[in-house]
Order: C-alpha cells, then sequence, then structure tokens
C-alpha cells in the first residue's frame, strides 16, 4: 500500500492500480487479480459458487418467461425490466426448501410468491386498473380467468391524456422449467371506449392443457388506443401500458 503525494489526489481504478481514500489520507494499492480456477475449484469459494449458480438459475428462468410471455411484454415493459424479474425471482427461489444453496430453482419453490409482478412499473397495473377484479387457474381443466367489475368504463382505468380507447389482454402459460418449454395463450377484449355507459363485468378466459404439472401463470394487461378522424390506433409509446402477473400456481 502506498501513499499519494502532490496537489493532485483521485480515486478510482486505472489499469491494475486502485486509487483510494481512507480518512484524511490518499493511496494507491495493486488490483487484485483472482484466478478463475480458484473460484470455481477453491474451497474458499464455495459461497461465491453457490450464489453464481443461482444467479445463472433466476437468468435462465427470466428468460424463459420473457420467452413464453414475448408478444405481451414486448408491449408493456420498462427498461430495467430484465433486471426487474431476474431480482424477483431470485427472491422466490430463497422459498425453496428442498435443495440446499446453490441448488434452489424455481420449479421447487412458492412460485406464487411472483403475483403482482409488475412488468412495467413506470404504469403498474395496481395503479392503471382503479375496479377490482378476481383471477383463478383450474389446472385440473386448463381453465384460466379473470373478472373485472362492471363499472362505468372511464372508472375502470387511468389513462394518458391522448388516449380515447383501451384494451384488455390476457395471457397464459405453463413453463416447464426443467427442460425449459411452455405452454402459451392469450385473448383480448374488444376496443372499449374510455367514456361510456355502465356495462357488466368484463371476462376474459384462457385455456391450456389440462391436468399440467407445471408452474402456472396469468398475465393481465392494458394497453391505450387513440381515435382520430373514425380511426382507432394503438398510441405510439407502449409506457402507459401495464402489465402484471395476476394469479400464480405453483406445482
Amino acid at each position: 500500500m502506498a501513499k499519494q503525494e502532490g496537489p493532485i489526489k483521485i480515486t478510482g481504478t486505472l489499469g491494475d492500480k486502485v486509487y483510494y481514500k481512507r480518512g484524511n489520507s490518499f493511496y494507491v494499492k495493486q488490483k487484485k487479480h483472482v484466478d478463475p480456477k480458484h473460484i470455481i475449484k477453491g474451497p474458499g469459494y464455495n459461497t461465491q459458487r453457490a450464489n453464481m449458480m443461482e444467479f445463472g438459475h433466476a437468468s435462465k428462468a427470466a428468460q424463459l418467461i420473457f420467452l413464453a410471455f414475448a408478444h405481451s411484454h414486448r408491449l408493456a415493459k420498462d427498461i430495467c425490466l430484465s433486471g426487474h424479474l431476474t431480482r424477483e425471482i431470485r427472491r422466490v427461489i430463497k422459498s425453496d426448501k428442498q435443495n440446499e444453496y446453490g441448488k434452489r430453482n424455481i420449479t421447487d419453490a412458492e412460485t406464487f410468491l411472483m403475483e403482482g409482478f409488475e412488468f412495467n412499473e413506470d404504469a403498474p397495473l395496481s395503479k392503471v386498473l382503479l375496479v377490482p377484479y378476481t383471477a383463478t387457474i383450474n389446472t385440473d381443466t386448463g381453465k384460466m380467468q379473470v373478472t373485472i367489475t362492471g363499472q362505468g368504463q372511464h372508472k375502470m382505468v387511468k389513462a394518458p391524456r391522448s388516449a380515447t380507447h383501451f384494451m384488455v389482454h390476457l395471457a397464459a402459460s405453463s413453463i416447464d422449467f426443467v427442460n425449459r418449454q411452455h405452454v402459451s395463450c392469450a385473448t383480448s377484449s374488444e376496443t372499449l371506449p374510455l367514456e361510456g355507459t355502465p356495462g357488466a363485468p368484463l371476462t376474459l378466459i384462457v385455456n391450456l392443457p389440462p391436468n399440467n404439472v407445471h408452474p402456472h401463470f396469468l398475465a393481465l394487461r392494458i394497453s391505450f388506443l387513440q381515435e382520430c378522424n373514425g380511426v382507432i390506433k394503438p398510441l405510439n409509446t407502449i409506457v402507459h401500458n401495464a402489465m402484471a402477473f395476476v394469479k400464480v400456481h405453483s406445482v
């Protein structure tokens, strides 16, 4: 450890040197280099290896969820979605009580803890959808359903100023994280005006193969549209669209 002298003091890393401050003095030291072989096999790196294994599993699980909901999440996400989802899966993996640290995985974890996960934290479904809803998953029949309370449509959602209409979308997937396979389906409501008369409850239903033994995920998405000269088109931006897991069924 060498002490920095002279009128100019710096902190940070430059090449293989680390410049730092301790107390009122500035120092420089050689950057430590760890042989990757020590991390892979060294007895002193057991915790690091376990962390790496679980992070890798969480990343692969996040990629599979992205693939299963590819069409939906592309239309309702924020720029940090990948990091948010990986972090959420790592949190859920900690609920796995069957496997030892480093071998815990999402299949043996309490995947229902992912209920409420928001794909777009800039427009969370919990704030965009203003009325109650119920979500159900029946793994015996494969039927998955969401029913939204029927109220005046202008009260159902919090919409951006430029929007005149909105749609409700339902997407579902049964995901086999072990074999990296999934079965997905989706449906959408009709185009609904933001200002309208009170209507009946809105129900959306999707069906997956019955008696599926893998975790089931059910996502609800709200998208906004604008009418111009009699033509209704989606808004040019997706920043106001909301999407979240409203029901998750564990194995």
